[in-house]
């Protein structure tokens, strides 16, 4: 473990298991190689346009309503992160999910810390830590997190106030097994939201009673870790009727018709 995540002190850990092959990305640069990649197969994206409604006629989808008029679509897939259940309410569809606060910190440097570092996870206090600009980057798992809910279309995360309370709880679960933590400034205050259903599992497919429509949410902060399976399951079950795989346990009504 000390060739893994040498400030990790070990005589605080009783047991822990390695994952090769995890991994982290940059969300910035992963978002953009997407997009890169879609607008080569032909996909026009659109930016600082906002999606007002989705248009239904009867029990069919018939497109949505933009700040840069209507666009007609048979087929419509809600992926919005935290706003998705705002828009699929406006089409009479609640899911079951909710936007929550997500803290988290990046220090300043810290010498040692190796290219192969991997994520390290505590949930006996709900903390991960992994490397990020020469630095750490870590955040908690609120036990009572704060909602944000209804979210305002205008909402951004720099309306959150910075999670100084929160991440002091953080840095303190760390501590036994990241003691360096101690004597690193923070240097920058990460304010975010992320989308939970009631299990923590995503929450994928077609809108029951209104045809060509889908939705997917539910990233409970694992939102880039599962988005190429993700995509390839939405893409299959919108363009050929079914996903490919059993997704039986992602689906919009498991806790009960929300319609």
């Amino acid at each position: 473990m000390t060739r893994l995540a040498p400030a990790l002190d070990t005589n605080r850990v009783a047991g822990a298991y390695f994952v090769e092959g995890d991994g982290y990305v940059d969300p910035l640069q992963c978002a953009q190689a997407y997009a890169g990649a879609a607008r080569d197969l032909g996909v026009e994206i659109a930016t600082g346009v906002q999606v007002s409604e989705i248009r239904v006629d009867g029990d069919q989808v018939i497109g949505v309503a933009t700040t840069d008029g209507p666009l007609n679509a048979a087929q419509v897939l809600v992926a919005a992160g935290p706003w998705g259940a705002a828009l699929a309410r406006r089409a009479g569809f609640a899911p079951a999910v909710q936007p929550i606060r997500h803290q988290r910190v990046r220090t300043g440097p810290a010498p040692g810390i190796p290219d192969h570092h991997p994520v390290v996870r505590v949930p006996d206090v709900g903390c991960y830590l992994r490397p990020e600009k020469g630095g750490y980057l870590y955040g908690f798992f609120e036990p009572d997190p704060t909602a944000i809910d209804p979210l305002p279309d205008d909402f951004t995360t720099s309306q959150l106030e910075p999670p100084v309370a929160t991440i002091t709880t953080a840095q303190r679960g760390l501590l036994p097994q990241f003691p360096v933590l101690a004597d690193l400034d923070i240097a920058e205050r990460i304010q975010g939201l992320t989308t939970f259903a009631p299990d923590g599992s995503y929450v994928l497919g077609p809108v029951p009673r209104a045809e060509g429509l889908f939705v997917a949410t539910g990233c409970a902060a694992l939102g880039i870790a599962g988005s190429a399976a993700v995509g390839q399951w939405l893409s299959r079950w919108m363009l050929e009727g079914n996903p490919g795989v059993d997704l039986g346990q992602f689906g919009l009504e498991r806790f009960g018709a929300r319609c």
